[in-house]
């Protein structure tokens, strides 16, 4: 005898269905475990999530081979426990990728002919002795489309619940109890039902059941929109979320509207035909079996309606959500930024640049930085207006991206958070007498945030921005040394046909546009000049030069402390190939340039506990302010130490969402929203920004 048991990526879910399954199966001498392996819709890298068309096809793979290695290694432990219980029984599989796990199964009968199945009616954590339905959405939807041919045991902690037996078409089944089988059946007959009515409650429970499987969002839909949504400068998950609320709340009118006139008209005639097949005798036990269970149907119905509700309300919050970020932008008029620059007095430029002027200056109390572009610089200033309005959804993203306040539709201006402490040109220059050079391990921690913030830019919805002139004075440092990535997204070659600080050599002779491999290539050269304090002409050759003679050691910036042989090796060889005239020799930023400056960042925290000290040396007579908001944990409102991510998008601190999921919390702890899913993914960017600003104290 052979038997198909469906089972989850979690082992013990399914101990408690094998039990059944040995219990009620004695002839068993085979066992198909059934799988239906689901890729993540979000793949976690760099401490966020990002979706599969934001990576690269070798980042998603890889990604996605780990995910099935360890789908393997549960498949294994199924197949090992099974063995040990029962030798006699020989164990296989049958595995399908999908993203809908009642697709897949669907799909596994059909394709291999299935004709018994046992599978799970709900978590064994739902299971109570009044128990008469399923509830699972999965289980729900298997029951109802399965091709009939297939018998399928429904059992939820070692109970048979229901029993969908072959050739129906999936309303009709028996329930292990409190109605034996036969009583059901007997009564069924004796019942003079119209056959009218009885095609009448079937197409009644298959219609509304269509109309609830419209309420989840396919994955495949999804990723249409997505496609979709590529060509828009708009924001994807606002059109996603906008689209998908039209769609259900148009389901949602049509549900509303067919289980009220089936609660008005057809419910009522049925039980009142039921109580006169039975001589009006409501204590009859037939006609109060079949009552019950008409109840029961009209109960689920108005949980499936209530539960698309809910998803609307998430829906519409999540569309809210989109929107509210577009008030992190604001639009300042001529008037507004002249009157915060005391009319663009001379005495606030800041800096000047070939483009522009970047002015200081006070907006209700809080200091900004104004980016005044030269007359000219700027062609079409709609689409640069719209360019600078992405980079601002955008700059909220990362913590070592500056922050874009908002631009002046009047003139080409950006507004930009101010920072106090100069740039990372004017550290390696020693610009300032008074400021001391930066630690070795300082520049490590520079080097790998601007690596982070860059990944950041190159996965950026719609379609990724390249920063386009990465350089030393692009690199600022706020109160607490922490460095930000500015004047990223603004296409150099636009501005006035001047091209980048260090023009990638592959572009040259070409004339083409920039990509991220020009970013790897002037993050190349960036990394070289921390290593040796040098400036970038002809830095490359250098730095080859001594690396092929051994002596690296003698061009290292010795300002910086004495570097370590063996990280300053490692960093000087990935520079090079960074720098690497041809383009698809150079590293991924997100993978093996981001790898080693993690391990050497850690390397370096861990060899000096002083670093803290070391790095507020770079800052002192800087007054440190209180930590900032993300830095927080919403629930224990104190500053994170293992920061975790939620479905809602927000980052806990690990211990406090854990013990809310675990507490049976199913909602998000600051939206009030219902969690998506209990998953919960590190944050590593966040930690790491947080331990560097502990240090700093």
């Amino acid at each position: 005898m052979t038997m198909y048991v469906a089972v989850g990526k979690k082992f013990k879910d399914s101990v408690s269905t094998f039990n059944w399954v040995y219990n009620n199966n004695p002839a068993l001498n085979r066992l198909v475990l059934l799988h239906v392996h689901c890729p993540s819709p979000y793949i976690p890298m760099m401490g966020g999530n990002f979706k599969p068309n934001q990576l690269s096809t070798q980042q998603v793979n890889s990604h996605r081979q780990l995910e099935r290695e360890k789908m393997d290694k549960t498949l294994v432990k199924y197949e090992s426990w099974l063995h040990e219980f029962n030798q006699k029984v020989e164990v296989e599989r049958l595995v399908i990728e999908k993203f809908d796990i009642a697709k897949g199964i669907i799909q596994l009968i059909l394709e291999n002919g299935i004709t018994t199945l046992v599978m799970a009616a709900s978590a064994d954590k739902n299971y109570s002795k009044k128990m008469k339905g399923l509830k699972s959405k999965t289980a729900r939807t298997v029951q109802n489309k399965a091709h009939s041919s297939c018998k399928i045991f429904f059992v939820c902690k070692g109970n048979l619940i229901f029993t969908r037996m072959p050739g129906s078409d999936g309303c009709c089944g028996q329930l292990a109890s409190p109605v034996p089988s036969s009583s059901t059946t007997s009564s069924l007959k004796s019942m003079s039902i119209s056959p009218e009515d009885s095609n009448n409650l079937c197409s009644f429970t298959r219609q509304t059941t269509s109309l609830s499987t419209n309420f989840s969002i396919d994955s495949e839909d999804e990723s249409q929109l997505m496609q979709k949504s590529k060509n828009t400068p708009q924001d994807s998950s606002t059109e996603i979320s906008e689209l998908n609320s039209e769609r259900v709340e148009i389901d949602i009118v049509e549900m509303e509207k067919f289980t009220d006139q089936q609660n008005e008209t057809h419910i009522p005639m049925m039980q009142e035909s039921i109580l006169e097949d039975f001589g009006n005798k409501p204590s009859s036990s037939p006609a109060n079996d079949l009552i019950n269970s008409l109840q029961r149907e009209i109960d689920f119905l108005k949980r499936e309606r209530d539960n698309a509700l809910t998803k609307v309300k998430v829906l519409q919050q999540k569309k809210k959500q989109s929107r509210s970020r577009s008030s992190n932008f604001t639009q300042f008029s001529y008037s507004d930024l002249e009157k915060s620059t005391h009319n663009f007095d001379a005495d606030w430029i800041i800096s000047e640049g070939r483009h522009s002027y970047v002015y200081k200056g006070y907006i209700q109390k809080k200091s900004i930085a104004v980016k005044m572009f030269k007359p000219n610089i700027i062609q079409n200033q709609s689409e640069f207006y719209q360019s600078v309005y992405i980079l601002g959804m955008v700059s909220h993203s990362h913590p070592n991206l500056v922050t874009i306040i908002g631009a002046c539709s009047e003139a080409p201006a950006i507004v930009y958070e101010f920072f106090p402490n100069g740039t990372l040109e004017d550290r390696l220059t020693h610009k300032h007498s008074i400021t001391p050079p930066l630690p070795w391990q300082v520049r490590v921690t520079i080097s790998y945030e601007v690596c982070c913030a860059l990944i950041a830019l190159h996965v950026a919805n719609p379609s990724g921005i390249v920063h386009g002139n990465l350089k030393p004075t692009n690199i600022l440092f706020d109160s607490n040394m922490v460095s930000k990535l500015s004047n990223y997204g603004i296409n150099q070659r636009d501005l006035n046909g001047n091209l980048p600080y260090v023009e990638d050599p592959d572009s040259i002779p070409t004339h083409r546009d920039l990509t991220p491999c020009s970013d790897v290539y002037s993050f190349g050269i960036i990394l070289l000049r921390l290593i040796t304090g040098r400036p970038a002409a002809g830095i490359v050759e250098k730095v080859q030069e001594a690396v092929n003679k051994g002596r690296l050691q003698k061009i290292t910036d010795h300002t910086a402390g004495h570097w370590p042989l063996k990280h300053t090796q490692q960093l000087a060889y990935l520079a090079i190939r960074c720098c690497d005239v041809n383009p698809q020799n150079r590293p991924e930023l997100s993978d093996e340039v981001w790898r080693l400056l993690d391990q050497t960042q850690n390397t370096s925290l861990s060899s000096s506990s002083s670093l803290g000290s070391v790095r507020s040396e770079s800052s002192r007579n800087v007054q440190y302010g209180s930590p900032p908001a993300y830095f927080m944990c919403p629930i224990f409102e104190e500053i994170m130490e293992n920061p975790y991510e939620a479905a809602d998008g927000y980052t806990y601190e690990h211990q406090a969402i854990k013990r809310w999921i675990e507490s049976g919390k199913k909602i998000s702890p600051v939206t009030k929203l219902k969690l998506s899913h209990a998953h919960l993914l590190p944050n590593h960017a966040l930690r790491a920004a947080i331990q560097n600003w502990l240090e700093r104290q």
